[in-house]
């Protein structure tokens, strides 16, 4: 196997509006504050061949692969001025929806969010180009994910590509003159005065669905296996043209995980900024009910219109899912799809791997959003019971308060009864959510993207990989896959989720990580990884400028988590097993 480079795989960024230059301040909205430690990160892998000069295999050029939600465009709510107001939404006026909510998923629109997000992560940007600067054969590949979904527009990418350069060209300016004494990147006069756009355009790449390469990778965000946050046609996601006749614009069909955010947990986290950190989810609706009753009220006063019309979204929605997708799983395997044809128009790659995997690939997402669409219903309800009963804690002693003053003890006891169950039965079900967090069960999706990938086509050829990296759930993860029923594996396969690099306030895990995990995936072909030996799935240390293996703990069965793989793949006929 030919090997051109080495890979760093991340995922799950999420940056939005960051630091605004104006006022000095961050969006409430932000989650990403770690821009120094990602220019730190890229800094540490470009001079490993520095550290190690004996070493010729880390002098390669670099893959970067963010795989999935490196941007939060959803949490982009400022308003552009007046003046460019007419390039975005052309002669009309503002909708109230805009208003209170934002700009929406058109091309221009998102293309004004993404100048909004890099005016607020000067840094951020200025590691890509010094990354992509320092060596011209190196890579940015960003995969798709459900934050981030526009990055389909052709002219959000072309953007993307030119705010690099920029933002390159500045810090070179700053640098060369002195004036950049805190920024971290190293300055030589070896870096190029600019970054060519021609240059840019073949180094930063934004494949259609998910990045494949022949015997080592397959990287998908792993959104689409999920129903609150899968979108009806990933490779064409635009909404139809009969339902915005009234703008003649042209958007993106958001899933409805992402209404969720837009016109609710914004709204909430501009209230309290932790409250999407905070795991599992009802952990934040005790804590904002127990430390800030008043706000937290207010708060669901102010957005109780909301609710109906988001919870009707979800159910449409994933009826949409279960019943569209057969049929786009026809088109994919007839060649039909929209995608291709506008893929090439617009110069993008082409779909990796031949229409007959593809299809197959497609019959997983439907058969796993099927399943997942029953889990995630309950989960939906549990969050609702869980919210009933932490907020009935307050009316039983609020009662139990009265009868006391009234000396009716008997009654006074019965509500300071139903007060300890209420707060028992919000335990029991916070539990049970935290188990439920993970009902799109991506290792078994690897494990049936890897029996598909295995399978021999007709001349008997295999696209086996050794990594199956997915992201989205936030859980960093590291699972072996069996080997696939009547085809010889060629190697070791696994599946990897590098996690997120966003807090996560979660009990259970203060044992093996801290708030903050840094995960990441490294591949050094040759070195470590790609023989019989573990996958390097490492957390990036700013502190000591250092890595470590991300640790992680055995399943409470002893291993058992990886049983049931082989049944789920076999009850599936629409995956065509060797």
């Amino acid at each position: 196997m030919q090997v051109s480079h080495n890979y760093l795989v991340l995922s799950d960024l999420h940056l939005s509006e960051g630091r605004h230059p104006e006022s000095g301040k961050f969006s409430r909205n932000e989650d990403f504050l770690h821009d120094d430690a990602f220019a730190r990160f890229l800094i540490y892998h470009m001079k490993l061949a520095e550290r190690h000069p004996e070493n010729d295999l880390l002098r390669r050029p670099w893959k970067l692969i963010v795989n999935g939600d490196l941007f939060d465009f959803l949490q982009v709510t400022r308003l552009p001025g007046e003046d460019a107001l007419p390039a975005i939404i052309g002669d009309r006026e503002l909708t109230e929806n805009e208003r209170r909510y934002g700009l929406g998923t058109t091309e221009p629109a998102t293309v004004w969010k993404l100048e909004q997000i890099a005016a607020g992560h000067p840094l951020f940007f200025q590691a890509l180009g010094w990354f992509l600067a320092r060596n011209p054969q190196n890579r940015l590949i960003v995969v798709r994910g459900n934050h981030d979904v526009e990055l389909f527009w052709p002219r959000v990418q072309e953007r993307m590509r030119t705010l690099t350069g920029e933002h390159y060209k500045q810090w070179r300016a700053g640098a060369t003159a002195g004036r950049l004494p805190e920024n971290p990147l190293p300055f030589t006069r070896e870096l190029p005065a600019l970054l060519e756009p021609d240059e840019l355009s073949s180094q930063i790449l934004f494949p259609a669905w998910f990045h494949y390469e022949p015997g080592l990778l397959y990287v998908e965000h792993g959104n689409q296996y999920d129903p609150a946050n899968a979108l009806v046609n990933f490779l064409w996601p635009v909404m139809e043209e009969d339902r915005d006749k009234e703008r003649n614009e042209q958007r993106v069909a958001l899933p409805a995980g992402s209404l969720f955010v837009r016109y609710l947990f914004n709204e909430v986290e501009k209230v309290h900024p932790f409250a999407d950190n905070l795991k599992p989810p009802l952990r934040y609706l005790r804590w904002a009910l127990n430390r800030q009753p008043l706000a937290t009220a207010q708060l669901l006063i102010d957005n109780y219109e909301q609710l109906p019309g988001i919870i009707g979204n979800l159910t449409a929605k994933q009826a949409d899912l279960v019943q569209g997708q057969p049929e786009l799983q026809q088109q994919l395997a007839t060649g039909t799809l929209p995608m291709e044809a506008a893929a090439h128009d617009a110069g993008a790659p082409s779909l990796p791997l031949d229409p007959d995997r593809r299809a197959q690939l497609e019959a997983i997402q439907v058969a796993r959003l099927k399943e997942a669409s029953a889990t995630s219903t309950t989960v939906g309800r549990l969050t609702a019971a869980g919210f009933v009963l932490n907020s009935s804690i307050y009316l039983w002693l609020a009662n139990a308060l009265r009868y006391f003053v009234e000396r009716r003890y008997g009654r006074m006891w019965a509500n300071l009864g139903l007060a300890g169950a209420s707060f028992a039965g919000g335990n029991t079900l916070s539990q049970k959510l935290n188990e439920l967090e993970q009902y799109a069960r991506l290792p078994e999706v690897g494990q049936l993207i890897s029996d598909a990938l295995n399978a021999p086509d007709e001349t008997g050829q295999q696209a086996s990989v050794r990594y199956h990296l997915f992201g989205h759930d936030h859980l960093p993860d590291l699972v072996e896959l069996e080997p696939t029923k009547g085809a010889r594996a060629p190697f070791r396969q696994w599946y990897v989720n590098t996690g997120s690099w966003l807090p996560s306030f979660n009990e259970q895990e203060r044992l093996t990580r801290g708030d903050l995990q840094f995960g990441f995936f490294r591949l050094i072909p040759g070195v470590e990884g790609t023989e019989d030996g573990l996958p390097n799935l490492l957390e990036w240390l700013p502190s000591r400028d250092g890595t470590r293996p991300l640790r992680l703990f055995r399943p409470l069965d002893g291993g058992s988590r990886d049983v049931g793989f082989r049944v789920a793949a076999e009850s599936m006929p629409d995956v065509q097993q060797p």
